[in-house]
């Protein structure tokens, strides 16, 4: 057991959601998982994560908050063949929603299973039945309505069973005013109406209703919205409906902060909640991989498929060749983006986070990606192109913010103290916003779109581990030098010293076995490699070296080289541009929860320095509440060392200067943890007179924070969150 890696235990309350159904063939890494090409994960969206939930909604909303709680959906997937198993196991006080496959070949066992390990708390959904049947199963329902009624009718039982004292329920929405529910026509809206209801306990009750019965007035009203959308293809119109569905949610946690109902461990943390942005990008290189895996009646159209969308979500494609290459792209887009909404709609449950879907980008971004494709990369970022490198960058997230963001959006992201999760294979980070790149004021984590199936498991390993950095962190912490080579030789005696002072374990691995041999024998909570990286064009993957000898993403997960914590000080590790899956994914697929990569090459001398920082950094960090969580940290770390590689370059050239003297230095990191400083301090050093940004390679938007490293607090901060939050 790594150090603070523990199970996560819901509530007694807590509703348990399993899908069941055959294991299925792998897809392609940009097809979405067999398994929720279906209506489970829009089902589940209906429904609450816990039985208290349905009588004062808003009461749970401010425990989970009040006790600093990551409280998502207990979702799990249990294949047939190992149903039983589980069921054997399963705790018999909670309640559990079993989804059904009535396509699976072995539906008959599956049934049989069910029945004998039934009981009261247990309630049945079976769906893709093409049959009309009557119910096969005790406590079957027949949609979300008649599950909430069952929970409803039966309440005295089930508190019973469930072992927790009674307390009566009934059902109540806890906001009132006009039109706070009105459902939205455009889809990428309704991931946060669901939302919301789901807060505010506004659940629906009764027989199921038949979806595919759409009245007159919904047919004219999203005819109307759809005209007026293809009228005005570059407005933000739409983006505008998002937005305030998102403030809705944003409404309950600004509630709790100006109600005072939560007490802030630091005045500077942020009070509302990660908000979780979904930029859906359609990746050139996967048009070499068409021939493979792919279902036979998309084959022959995939070709055609070219996903983009303008600023008003309007598509962008050439015409299709007929009406069936038209329905076979059509399908795979709305395939893909039901499940990246309904995906993002699950991450949201940690937090309650409101979720904002921008325009899909596609062909129109690519001649300003390929300035950053792993063959060019080492040209961009040559010391001579130090400014063109920033440049480049500059003017990519330019283009990205005009594409995606309305003034509104802007606004909103610009002027709120918040962390950002991204669900994007595009480098969100380099978002200008004013001129500033996002990730110079904001803390920014992201979920690599490609491969799809990450997207799922990256939300399974949260939901069913939680991890806090412990106080001794750096006693479970594992420095891998991987390259015997001169230039990142002459750091090692350094980072020893630093390493030996904290208790750090130091390895030299100049082979993959040696480097297996270390992580058995360690166990790491953190794990630093500190080696070459790759590209390996023929499978558009990352790899990284250990002497000679070549790690590849299946040899990671072949051998299960991972931690909760991985920092990757490694050259163009999951490059953004030219690959399809990257080493970095393979991290998540043995248990690692937040992965610190490279989009471009580093310098081995600042790629060294900024990781011994990291060490020094981690030793305060870990004993005093600075940080909330792994993001914070992290992302901290990076801005620091844009800013103090300015000082250091403007020092040597001016030791004289009190502009550039370390007091200056010292003064600007300790306003950079303030989130409503960091704009007013890159403006000072990119438009005066002293130290300036542009004189060094912006390494600092080199890498990415790859997972929820949101949701991975420290063991200090959640001790002083609890003391000060009593409950």
């Amino acid at each position: 057991m790594h150090g603070r890696l523990t199970y996560r235990y819901g509530q007694r309350s807590s509703i348990y959601y399993v899908l069941v159904m055959d294991e299925q063939p792998k897809t392609r890494s940009f097809i979405p998982p067999v398994e929720f090409q279906n209506e489970i994960l829009r089902f589940l969206s209906y429904l609450p994560k816990d039985i208290m939930q349905i009588s004062d909604s808003l009461t749970f909303y401010e425990l989970i908050q009040c006790n600093a709680l990551d409280d998502p959906y207990r979702f799990h997937i249990k294949y047939s063949l190992n149903l039983e198993e589980y069921l054997k196991f399963m705790p018999v006080n909670r309640p559990y929603l079993f989804f059904v496959d009535m396509q699976s070949v072995h539906q008959h066992k599956v049934i049989e299973l069910l029945k004998k390990h039934h009981t009261d708390l247990r309630f049945y959904y079976c769906f893709a039945d093409k049959k009309s049947v009557p119910n096969i199963l005790p406590n079957q329902i027949d949609g979300p309505g008649r599950f909430m009624q069952y929970l409803y009718e039966k309440q005295e039982a089930l508190f019973s069973l469930m072992g927790v004292p009674y307390q009566p329920l009934a059902p109540e929405t806890a906001i009132g005013w006009p039109n706070f529910y009105e459902f939205p026509d455009f889809v990428p809206a309704q991931v946060n109406y669901r939302i919301a209801n789901s807060i505010t306990g506004n659940y629906y009750y009764g027989e199921a209703k038949d979806e595919k019965a759409i009245t007159e007035d919904q047919i004219l009203a999203h005819s109307q919205a759809s005209g007026d959308a293809q009228k005005d293809p570059h407005g933000f119109a739409r983006q505008l409906l998002i937005i305030e569905q998102a403030d809705k949610i944003d409404f309950f946690a600004e509630t709790c902060f100006d109600e005072k109902l939560i007490t802030q461990v630091n005045e500077i943390d942020p009070f509302l909640v990660p908000l979780i942005l979904v930029v859906p990008f359609q990746n050139p290189d996967m048009k070499d991989l068409l021939s493979e895996g792919i279902r036979s009646e998309y084959k022959e159209h995939l070709s055609e498929l070219d996903f983009e969308q303008t600023e008003n979500y309007i598509h962008l494609a050439k015409p299709p060749k007929n009406v069936k290459a038209f329905l076979a792209g059509s399908n795979l887009i709305g395939i893909k983006t039901q499940y990246m909404d309904d995906v993002a709609f699950l991450h949201s449950s940690f937090n309650s986070s409101p979720v904002i879907r921008l325009p899909g980008q596609g062909k129109t971004m690519y001649r300003s990606l390929s300035f950053f494709h792993s063959d060019a990369a080492g040209r961009l970022i040559a010391p001579g192109n130090r400014n063109k490198t920033l440049k480049t960058i500059q003017s990519f997230g330019q283009q990205l913010r005009r594409r995606t963001l309305s003034q509104e959006l802007t606004e909103k992201i610009r002027e709120e103290n918040r962390q950002l999760v991204a669900i994007s294979d595009l480098p969100v980070e380099w978002m200008d916003i004013d001129g500033i790149p996002l990730a110079f004021t904001h803390d920014v984590c992201r979920l690599p779109e490609t491969a799809l199936h990450g997207l799922m498991a990256n939300f399974v390993s949260h939901e069913q581990w939680q991890y806090w950095v412990p106080q001794d962190i750096l006693k479970k912490t594992l420095v891998v030098f991987g390259s015997d080579e001169p230039a990142f030789r002459k750091w090692y005696p350094v980072v020893q010293m630093t390493g030996e002072k904290h208790g750090v374990v130091m390895k030299e691995c100049f082979s993959i076995d040696a480097l297996r041999q270390a992580i058995a024998e360690v166990k790491p909570d953190l794990l630093i490699i500190d080696s070459h990286g790759g590209f390996d064009k023929a499978d558009k993957t990352s790899v990284l070296y250990f002497g000679k000898e070549r790690l590849t993403g299946d040899l990671v997960v072949k051998l299960g080289i991972s931690a909760p914590l991985v920092f990757l000080s490694a050259c163009s590790t999951a490059p953004t541009y030219g690959t399809i899956d990257t080493i970095a994914n393979a991290f998540f697929e043995v248990g690692a929860l937040s992965v610190t990569t490279t989009y471009l090459p580093i310098g081995v001398d600042s790629g060294s320095v900024l990781y011994i920082r990291m060490l020094n950094n981690l030793a305060t960090a870990s004993i005093s509440p600075m940080h909330q969580n792994w993001l914070a940290f992290v992302s901290h770390l990076l801005r620091t060392s844009a800013v103090g590689a300015a000082y250091r370059h403007y020092y040597g050239k001016h030791p004289d200067d009190p502009l550039g003297a370390p007091q200056a230095q010292a003064d600007d990191y300790t306003y950079l943890q303030s989130f409503y400083h960091r704009r007013k301090i890159y403006q000072k050093l990119t438009g005066g007179t002293g130290p300036n940004l542009a004189a060094a390679i912006p390494e600092y938007l080199f890498y990415s924070i790859l997972g929820r490293a949101d949701l991975i607090k420290f063991e200090i901060w959640i001790d002083k969150f609890r003391e000060a939050n009593p409950v």
